[in-house]
């Protein structure tokens, strides 16, 4: 047996931090951090420099994604969003981001201000430009590291899920779930998105994971009726991928055994695409069962099925049915779930760390000694998962032998 040794660090709570002293700011925690990192920033012009070198650091593979090198100062700053906002009041609010990035670019704004995902009503806003792309991701009869088996009849609705291919997320099971359902096989074409078969995993899960797929796909003779495609990175193109499955009347299905709190299951009803997520963890908040998704549990594979089974016969019989349960998502994220709202509470967080080292006296040693507190805590967490995972699959080896 092994044992594993968890250490806290709790010395870092113990920093300087700033401490209410009204009884309002009593579960207002982050409010109230919020407005003395405000009062901070915000002091005068000087103080605001933690902002632009905040924006400037934002990159993704070596590509700027708020600001370029024309912006170098906050004068500049200033000057360049007063133009843009200026600029944006003459567009028309449907006007395609593509049509004026060129503009921003020139004047030192990147993509990354730019939201997108969106409704896939939204047509004047699509991204079609991608859609060949999309098309020879999804349809094409090439097979290859990239994607792997065919879809042969290209007028069935798609259900369609996007992951890391680790155990938890439970790619696998639903590559089951659709494979033993001869009828759910009728209704639907199954896409999946996750793992990177274009290159070796080094990792012992995903490499399972992947020798578990591939076995199903043989178990079931899944090739004709089944797509495994590879990650993707383009998040831009992503966006555009879930407006495309909405087109063919499909859904996304999110089956993890259990989610913190779902990005994909926002990202999918965002865009109008109804959703199918676990109801172990966060999903189960976000989607009302039967009028803005639907709730599945993953470790009852087989009335998972069933849920999907139904609310696709339905569509047949009523098309009307996958609208309804569309626009129920849409309203949902709309009320509680948009970029809007979950940003406003998201970098009201990350802004208290973000900005934190620049505008507070929080000393450098202990900010370190609480990020390592927690990776520590997470590297033990994943070595404790991977070895009773092995363990079981030893096991397992055993008794099969």
């Amino acid at each position: 047996m092994t044992f594993f040794t968890l250490e806290l660090d709790c010395e870092p709570f113990n920093a300087s931090f700033p401490r209410p002293t009204l009884s309002k700011s009593i579960g207002n925690g982050v409010e109230f951090l919020n407005r003395h990192l405000s009062a901070k920033l915000f002091h005068d012009k000087e103080s605001m420099h933690p902002l632009l070198e905040f924006l400037k650091v934002h990159c993704h593979k070596g590509k700027n994604m708020m600001l370029n090198d024309r912006i170098q100062n906050l004068n500049s700053l200033q000057r360049v969003l007063r133009k843009a906002e200026e600029y944006l009041v003459t567009l028309p609010a449907e006007t395609p981001y593509a049509e004026f990035e060129h503009k921003f670019q020139e004047i030192g704004l990147e993509r990354g201000w730019t939201l997108i995902y969106y409704p896939y009503t939204e047509e004047k806003r699509r991204l079609r430009h991608f859609h060949a792309e999309i098309e020879e991701i999804l349809y094409s009869k090439v097979e290859n590291e990239e994607h792997l088996c065919v879809l042969n009849d290209r007028n069935k609705p798609i259900l369609f899920t996007m992951a890391r291919l680790d155990r938890v997320k439970n790619l696998t099971g639903l590559v089951e779930w659709y494979g033993k359902n001869p009828k759910l096989r009728e209704l639907v074409n199954l896409v999946v998105v996750g793992g990177d078969r274009r290159k070796e995993s080094k990792d012992l899960e995903e490499k399972a994971e992947m020798k578990k797929k591939l076995e199903l796909i043989e178990k079931y003779k899944l090739n004709g009726q089944f797509r495994w495609i590879s990650s993707q990175m383009n998040r831009v193109r992503n966006g555009e991928l879930y407006r495309y499955i909405c087109d063919t009347k499909g859904a996304f299905v999110q089956p993890a055994l259990y989610e913190a709190f779902g990005l994909t299951v926002v990202e999918a009803m965002t865009c109008g695409l109804p959703t199918f997520a676990t109801c172990k963890g966060g999903p189960a908040e976000i989607i009302v069962h039967g009028k803005s998704g639907f709730n599945i549990d993953p470790y009852h594979g087989d009335q998972a099925a069933e849920i999907l089974i139904d609310f696709f016969e339905k569509c047949k019989t009523d098309p009307s049915h996958w609208t309804n349960i569309s626009e129920g998502g849409l309203k949902r994220i709309e009320e509680k779930y948009t970029w809007q709202i979950y940003s406003e509470r998201l970098l009201t967080l990350t802004g208290v760390y973000g900005f934190w080292k620049h505008v507070s006296n929080l000393d450098r040693r202990e900010s370190r000694r609480y990020l390592e507190m927690f990776y520590a805590m997470l590297h033990l967490f994943m070595k404790l998962d991977k070895a009773l995972y092995l363990r079981t699959e030893s096991e397992s080896n055993i008794r099969r032998a």
